[in-house]
């Protein structure tokens, strides 16, 4: 007869059963998301350093963006000024940088409440279907027949210029569309077996909103907030540029384009040049890690 397992050996074979921890599920993933959507993983890059750097805008920025330097108005790039100085003297790259904190303020805070009130009322509508539905729905309507940016500057003109009152025009210009993406996922969605079971042990509509329909829609939920992000900043720097934004002294990208580019955009380019590539490279990197988003979560690309 063969011996009696010893207890290491038997310690040793419940180990090798246990599951192990993936410590490399994220970076693998990260890995894979990069190899399959290049230029995906440099729009996150961009994003990531854009956040690093609103964060630390007061160690990186060379210099205070609202102090003058009267021996150098109107400079030229240079390596005291990399971007060259305003009509004031001041440092256009302090500017455009802590113009950067304003511009991922208003872009996170009011693309988050608009998604999320869009995705409750989204929700709500396609669970229950019926009045509440149609009721929601042309309420949703009326929004959308009305363009963002007319909205937006709608909602401002009667609130005041400020950037609390451009981040409630920003989250009610982003609630309908958000409302009929959710909608329709949640449509789909209600259907399934996984339902009709928390139905029958008795879970109330609002659990079985929140806890079984919401985390399925989790996915283009996500995507439509990352597409968001960029157009939250194109339309806060629209805002500003009309003199609707954030009011001086802050620095706001639109703001810059308007007050000081726009006024001497022949004899000092590179102030309009700037914050206008900031913008657009911002805007594209949001706009190209949504799409690859998009490709990556939605199953029926994911062949393709």
């Amino acid at each position: 007869m063969l011996g009696a397992p010893t207890e290491t050996a038997v310690l040793r074979t419940v180990s090798e059963w246990e599951p192990q921890p993936q410590r490399r599920n994220v970076l693998d993933a990260f890995v894979r998301f990069c190899r399959r959507k290049p230029l995906g993983a440099v729009s996150l890059v961009v994003v990531v350093l854009l956040i690093v750097i609103a964060a630390l805008a007061n160690v990186i920025a060379p210099y205070d963006p609202t102090a003058p330097h009267y021996g150098a108005l109107l400079k030229g790039p240079s390596l005291q000024f990399l971007m060259g100085t305003d009509q004031m003297g001041r440092d256009l790259l302090s500017r455009i940088i802590f113009g950067s904190r304003i511009s991922l303020y208003v872009g996170f805070v009011s693309v988050t409440l608009g998604v999320l009130h869009g995705a409750l009322w989204g929700a709500i509508s396609g669970y229950f279907g019926g009045k509440i539905d149609q009721t929601i729905q042309r309420v949703m309507d009326a929004l959308m027949a009305i363009p963002f940016l007319v909205l937006a500057m709608t909602i401002v003109a009667i609130l005041g210029s400020s950037t609390r009152n451009v981040i409630i025009a920003l989250t009610i210009v982003f609630t309908p569309t958000t409302n009929r993406v959710v909608r329709g996922t949640v449509l789909a969605a209600k259907e399934n077996v996984y339902v009709d079971a928390a139905k029958v042990i008795g879970c109330r509509s609002w659990r079985i909103v929140t806890r079984h329909i919401l985390p399925n829609v989790f996915a283009p939920i996500l995507v439509v907030a990352t597409v968001y992000l960029g157009n939250a900043i194109i339309i806060e720097a629209s805002l500003s540029f009309l003199g609707m934004g954030s009011p001086p002294p802050d620095a706001s990208w639109g703001a810059i384009l308007s007050s000081e580019g726009r006024q001497f955009l022949e004899r000092a380019p590179w102030i309009a040049v700037f914050p206008g590539a900031a913008i657009s490279i911002v805007v594209l990197s949001f706009n190209l890690l949504g799409d690859s988003l998009r490709d990556v979560l939605d199953p029926r690309l994911r062949t393709q």
